[in-house]
């Protein structure tokens, strides 16, 4: 796995303004949209209520605790004794991905093939389906993981989250 660590100074430095710049226009025109919609449907108090409501979302996006998101799709924590392989499997990646604290494993009971990352790099989880468990091996498992804990990694959950 390629990270930050591994990187040219000067190649990550680009690649952290080009994300920053990414996030200003998905914020930028985001809010010209809801702008242009309430302005068009409501006039200026539809303009005030669409900012109050940007405002809100904005200051709430940074808040909303991982259990909250996890809750909405009945995860259920995984136990340390549960799927060790698996377990180790986050640890080690964790550890080379440089993050703060391990992310916790969640089992969503559904079929579809599904893995999530939710929170921030001190208190993320990731969330797997049983419909994964089933259907993929150990080495196809760490390559989900790892993808999920790149974004934990770099940060992707706050854009997708404002996206």
């Amino acid at each position: 796995m390629l990270f930050r660590s591994n990187l040219n100074p000067d190649v990550a430095l680009r690649h952290d303004l080009r994300n920053l710049v990414h996030t200003a226009i998905l914020i930028a025109g985001s809010g010209l949209l809801a702008a242009a919609i309430a302005w068009t449907v409501y006039g200026p108090d539809g303009l005030i209520w669409a900012a109050i409501a940007g405002a809100i979302g904005l200051w709430s996006l940074g808040r909303i605790s991982p259990k909250m998101v996890l809750g909405l799709y009945k995860a259920r924590p995984l136990a340390a004794d549960e799927l060790p392989e698996l377990q180790g499997l986050v640890v080690d990646l964790a550890r080379r991905a440089e993050l703060p604290a391990v992310p916790r494993l969640y089992f969503v009971a559904s079929k579809m093939l599904n893995a999530f990352a939710v929170g921030g790099r001190a208190d993320a989880a990731i969330a797997i389906t049983d419909g994964l468990l089933r259907n993929m091996n150990l080495r196809q498992l760490a390559g989900i993981l790892g993808h999920e804990i790149s974004h934990i990694r770099n940060g992707d959950l706050r854009v997708m989250g404002l996206a």
